[in-house]
């Protein structure tokens, strides 16, 4: 298995992308079009532009893709209420806006910065929509150096996010434990003690004649009683090593509930948002994209009424402490597995990206969060080999635990 910098193949995938842009980001209503990932991540595993435009061409002809309308660009900035109805202006309106901005700074990556710095402060509140996918393009974008998928991404925020979900309290704090950990510890103590309340969110939603899984995302969001007890407490220096952490705890998380499909999304977003809070953007900025995606994520837990919330309030404890063997004593034993072995055996699940874009995101981490190599391993063997039906591997029928229903 190669392993492609970014560099090397993104006038490549930016073409691949360019060429996918004649079809929408969503198909049959509601569901994510995968495509930039797909260029993307076969791309940086070593496989050719023909071999990738080949498989973006059965993945698009399999989702039945939907052609994107040739709009003129809207700005985001004068639409109040805002729908997929307006994406494809938004699109034309970014494209503008990142050639303007890469041609006054000289710099791809300064371009996209600093587009970056003028819009995500208005949607960076409700980066859960979507079951994060718009946050998962622009992550993308931003780590690949990706205008098209950066434009993908801001568009996709803004017609899908929903800008005043999210108005709870965001404490910055001086603390020399982790505070991100902290407060999901709090979190899922409070949660414990009124679990029933979290059932009952969840049958409501379920009423609902939509997207189930988002609008059950977007209910707790509202009414989860733990978000209005805890606020979400971020470092006031150190917030991307807090989230080296987080992604130990969110790995484990991964394990722990089996695959379940929103938290395996909430992984892959943390490494998004992680990206987009890595730029040179206002600290209170990045501070909320860090409590939203805190929120968005724990109401993935939510979607399956907390069955693992004890073991997810200690892993968050002892990954804290940096007890990271104690966590891995709480995960399944997993001997004799590489890292090759785990990309070899996703690859080829190009209708389940999910899992080679979980596993690649664990393998780059692996050399950003050294002390959590060995549980993002384990997380890696998790999306790999393991099935709800058949905890300790084997063929089972479904790659995802989803009993979110997204």
């Amino acid at each position: 298995m190669q392993r492609v910098s970014a560099p090397s193949v993104a006038s490549v995938v930016e073409q691949l992308l360019a060429e996918q842009r004649k079809y929408c980001i969503e198909y049959n209503k509601y569901f994510s079009n995968h495509a930039t990932w797909i260029a993307v991540l076969y791309s940086r595993i070593g496989k050719g532009e023909d071999e990738v435009r080949r498989l973006l061409d059965e993945y698009t002809a399999k989702i039945k893709a939907e052609p994107m309308a040739a709009v003129e660009a809207v700005d985001p900035a004068e639409r109040v209420n805002m729908s997929m109805t307006d994406y494809d202006g938004f699109v034309a309106y970014f494209d503008k806006e990142l050639e303007k901005a890469i041609q006054e700074t000289g710099s791809v990556s300064k371009g996209i910065e600093a587009v970056c710095r003028a819009h995500v402060g208005r949607v960076s509140r409700g980066l859960g929509a979507g079951a994060f996918h718009p946050i998962l393009e622009l992550g993308i974008g931003v780590e690949g150096n990706l205008p098209t998928a950066v434009s993908n991404g801001l568009a996709y925020m803004h017609a899908r996010c929903w800008r005043d979900s999210d108005l709870y309290e965001v404490q910055h704090v001086d603390s020399p434990a982790n505070p991100l950990l902290a407060t999901v510890k709090a979190w899922c103590l409070d949660v414990a003690a009124t679990v029933a309340e979290v059932n009952t969110i969840r049958r409501a939603s379920d009423e609902f004649p939509t997207t189930k899984g988002q609008q059950r995302m977007l209910a707790m969001l509202k009414h989860l009683p733990a978000f209005k007890n805890v606020p979400v407490s971020v470092p006031r220096t150190g917030l991307l090593e807090a989230m080296h952490q987080m992604f130990i705890f969110a790995a484990a998380a991964v394990v722990l509930t089996g695959n379940e499909f929103l938290v395996v999304h909430g992984f892959t977003s943390m490494w998004a948002t992680y990206h987009v809070a890595a730029m040179d953007l206002d600290y209170e900025m990045k501070a909320d994209l860090v409590a939203a995606w805190m929120r968005g994520f724990f109401t993935a837990f939510a979607g399956q009424g907390f069955p693992d919330i004890d073991d997810v309030a200690k892993a968050a404890d002892l990954v804290g402490e940096g007890k990271y063997d104690e966590v891995l004593e709480m995960l399944p034993t997993v001997e004799g597995v590489s890292w090759e072995q785990c990309i070899a055996k996703t690859e080829t699940m190009v209708e389940e990206e999910h899992c080679l874009k979980g596993v690649w995101m664990l393998r780059e981490l692996a050399d950003v969060v050294p002390e959590g190599k060995r549980i993002f391993l384990n997380a890696a063997h998790s999306l790999a080999y393991r099935y709800p039906e058949d905890p300790n591997g084997g063929e089972g029928t479904l790659r995802f635990n989803r009993i979110s229903h997204l």
